[in-house]
Order: C-alpha cells, then sequence, then structure tokens
C-alpha cells in the first residue's frame, strides 16, 4: 500500500509523494479510450466517457467504437495504421452527426497492440486554456527550440524544458522528473 495522495488531492505539502506516472486517470475535461483492433472494440474507458458518448460508461464497453461514435471510428481507423508505440498521431474528430471537429488528441499503440486513444474537447468549458496568436507562438516555439538546441548536458536541458513548458501552456510551476528502475521520482529541474 502506498502513502500517495488520491489523485488530485496533492499540494505543496505532499506533491513529492503523489505518483504522477501511476495516476490511473484523466484530466475532468478529457476522455481515455482503448481500443482493440480490427473492430475497434472498446475495452477500456475514463468513467467520464459517457460525457464523450451521450451514453452510459456500460453500453460503451466491449462494443465497437462505430456503435458508439461512428465518426470517430473512422478517424480512428484513419489514423490507426500509423500509430506506433511510444508515438503519439495527433487527431481531430467529429463525434456526433455533425461533422465539425469538436474533439482533438492523440492516439499511439501500447506494446501489446491495443490503440489508445486520448480526447479533449476543442472548445472545453470551464477548462483555463492559453491561446497564444501565431506571432507569440512562433517566438515561443523559437527560443524553445533554441535554448534546447544549445543544452549541454541532461541539468541544462530539464531546465529549458520545464521554462520552455512553463512559457507555452502558462502553468505558474512546472516540475521534470527523473525516475529510476523501481519507480521512485526525483526532481530534476523546476521552473
Amino acid at each position: 500500500m502506498s502513502d500517495s495522495p488520491a489523485f488530485g488531492q496533492a499540494d505543496l505539502t505532499n506533491c513529492e509523494r503523489e505518483l504522477i506516472h501511476l495516476a490511473g486517470s484523466v484530466q475532468p475535461h478529457g476522455v481515455l479510450l482503448v481500443l482493440r483492433e480490427p473492430h475497434l472494440l472498446v475495452t477500456g474507458c475514463s468513467d467520464n466517457a459517457d460525457r464523450l458518448f451521450g451514453m452510459p460508461v456500460a453500453e460503451v464497453l466491449n462494443r465497437p467504437l462505430a456503435h458508439c461514435a461512428p465518426a470517430l471510428a473512422r478517424t480512428v481507423q484513419a489514423v490507426a495504421p500509423t500509430a506506433a508505440p511510444d508515438e503519439l498521431r495527433p487527431l481531430q474528430s467529429a463525434i456526433g452527426r455533425d461533422d465539425a471537429p469538436a474533439w482533438e488528441g492523440a492516439i499511439h499503440r501500447t506494446h501489446g497492440g491495443q490503440l489508445i486513444v486520448e480526447l479533449e474537447p476543442l472548445s472545453p468549458t470551464g477548462v483555463f486554456t492559453v491561446s497564444h496568436d501565431r506571432d507569440k507562438l512562433l517566438t515561443l516555439m523559437n527560443a524553445a527550440v533554441e535554448r534546447i538546441g544549445q543544452a549541454a548536458s541532461v541539468g541544462v536541458l530539464s531546465d529549458a524544458a520545464a521554462r520552455c513548458v512553463r512559457d507555452l501552456i502558462g502553468y505558474d510551476r512546472v516540475m521534470i522528473y527523473k525516475f529510476d528502475a523501481d519507480g521512485h521520482g526525483e526532481i530534476i529541474a523546476e521552473a
């Protein structure tokens, strides 16, 4: 039994005990799906998938994705051949009958061959998002590429990555962890 705080209950006094690499949940506005080919059978999903499908999770599990979200199934079917372990492929998709993309996210394949689909609404309500205009985004990306490209050590690279992520996404605090073989983490950079 771990003394890790419940997911979402970490704060500055206990965040070192939060098992961030084993959280077992997704952001409240996002949805996670686990699919098995060839029929894109939904073998797992986050508890809030009912929001995405408009039906209880129990009616989604062990059914083909096309039964629950035909447009999403077509999008996943198109992207799946390029999905590989440890390499995210972006996607945007409509969910219902409307053809306009309403969700965006990424897909990748597990080493066991299952497809993992992570989705977020394109226009989340009640969720803080950062929106940079084109020029600001290009400036931030150029600065990130320059900082990361000039890093001569893991420490300098980690510091640069933490600063770049903080600047891009607007978080107050960004930490870079290094995990050992036993899953213990150490903060090696912070911005």
